[in-house]
């Protein structure tokens, strides 16, 4: 029995290898995965360092730092390079150097003594920019995303102190409840401005995509917009506005507007709030307070539709001048009749700085 089933074995195996030598792309694909692909992985795509490019700065001179040295050899490194302090930066910054060891003095006693000494470890990653041919965003470059970096950070110091304010005053609404209050009871008023200006023939240059549309067709876009604004307000969630600057890029989009008229259409919303609400009530207190639940909502809501653009294939998208730190209420200021005569009672501006504008 055990030789009746040995020889099946055979004749199955015979009958697969003649099958398998009738099919020559089969064949073809054998010998390229067990010759060139694993080749390839091996070459193109090493999980090591290799020949790394290292210096190293000896301010011990003691055997544990010789020999701390010398254990960076071939092929993951290049024999390291002694050099002085001084030449860190100028090595690094010709690209001579992509890691600079630097060992402090006193690094054998240190250890000895059983302490735990601190060594430092520079890398430069412009090698592995060049290398992979990638580089940053603009749009996500540190200076731009500051204000995003700060915002997630804080927990909103001017509440605490609106708190103090309102607590001696009697007032104990949180900031963010008073200024929903605020927007709601303005929202006819800023969302008519806020088409109005748009729709201003002077400015037809600057909007000329949104003159191709009506009046009411622009509310019925605004309207939500200013609701989705109102909720992130009153909830302190900026994702609601986001979506809705989300929705808003896409349909824009496919209208054929360009990203700079959406963001600085954007831009002007908030300097119409904050001027429409500072208004009503010029109360130096909230100044503070409207920049952070206003002025930072849609900030991120210009970058979330910044990101749509950028991921629907457009070229890189720039915001609006805002998100470099523009002051906020100069772009209505600069051709708003209203916003002039606001200026001009000094409710953005301290006193002398709208007449040197």
């Amino acid at each position: 029995m055990p030789r009746l089933n040995l020889a099946h074995v055979y004749r199955l195996g015979i009958k697969e290898l003649w099958s398998l030598w009738r099919d020559p792309m089969m064949l073809v694909l054998i010998a390229y995965t067990f010759s060139i692909s694993i080749y390839v992985a091996a070459t193109a795509m090493p999980e090591s360092l290799r020949h790394a490019a290292i210096a190293i700065v000896d301010e011990d001179a003691s055997p544990l730092s010789a020999r701390l040295a010398a254990s960076f050899y071939p092929p993951q490194f290049r024999s390291p390079d002694l050099i002085p302090a001084r030449d860190i930066d100028p090595g690094m910054d010709r690209g001579d150097y992509t890691f600079v060891l630097v060992i402090p003095p006193g690094f054998q006693r240190d250890v000895l003594a059983g302490r735990q000494p601190a060594l430092q470890l520079n890398v430069d990653a412009s090698a592995t920019r060049r290398r992979l041919g990638w580089a940053p965003r603009e749009r996500l470059s540190v200076i731009r995303r500051m204000p995003f970096l700060l915002e997630n950070r804080k927990t909103f110091p001017c509440e605490w102190r609106d708190g103090n304010h309102a607590s001696i005053k009697g007032r104990k609404k949180p900031a963010n409840i008073r200024i929903h209050h605020l927007l709601e009871r303005h929202q006819d008023e800023i969302c008519s401005e806020f088409t109005e200006y748009l729709m201003d023939p002077d400015l037809w240059r600057r909007f000329h995509d949104y003159h191709r549309y009506t009046r009411i067709e622009h509310r019925c876009r605004h309207r939500p917009l200013l609701q989705a604004l109102m909720n992130a307000v009153r909830t302190g969630e900026k994702g609601f506005f986001m979506s809705a600057c989300r929705n808003l890029a896409e349909h824009r989009r496919e209208q054929g507007f360009s990203p700079n008229e959406v963001t600085e259409a954007l831009e002007i919303l908030n300097d119409i709030c904050l001027f429409v609400l500072l208004d009503s009530e010029p109360d130096d207190s909230d100044r503070s307070a409207l920049n952070d639940h206003i002025g930072m909502t849609i900030q991120f809501g210009i970058d979330a539709v910044c990101e749509v653009y950028e991921e629907a294939g457009d070229s890189e998208v720039f915001a609006p001048e805002r998100y470099l730190g523009e002051s906020p209420g100069s772009a209505a200021r600069r051709s708003s009749p209203r916003s002039q005569a606001t200026a001009r009672r000094g409710c953005l501006d301290p006193p002398g700085r709208a007449e040197q504008r």
